[in-house]
């Protein structure tokens, strides 16, 4: 996993690199009628200067050429929102 944080404004392409080492764990991983599903724990206390109380996730999935063949949620959709605040 690479951590990027989104800076542009909706229309352009602007991501900055987040050094946030080891700030998921990855638990079981099963493959099911050709769906890969797995568990993801966030880990907020090793992602530098998150200061809200919530943070949006999306993952894209892409192969050794940066070729993308994944995503979560689906493609153009916004990321999933996370409350940290408890």
């Amino acid at each position: 996993f690479d951590t990027y944080n989104y800076s542009g404004d909706g229309s352009n392409w602007s991501w900055d690199y987040v050094q946030a080492g080891e700030f998921y764990k990855v638990g079981h991983i099963e493959e099911s009628d050709g769906l890969l599903k797995y568990e993801l724990a966030v880990s907020r206390t090793k992602i530098p200067g998150l200061t809200n109380e919530a943070v949006r996730l999306a993952i894209i999935i892409m192969d050794s050429g940066w070729s993308d063949f994944g995503f979560v949620p689906d493609k153009n959709k916004n990321g999933f929102m996370l409350m940290m605040n408890e």
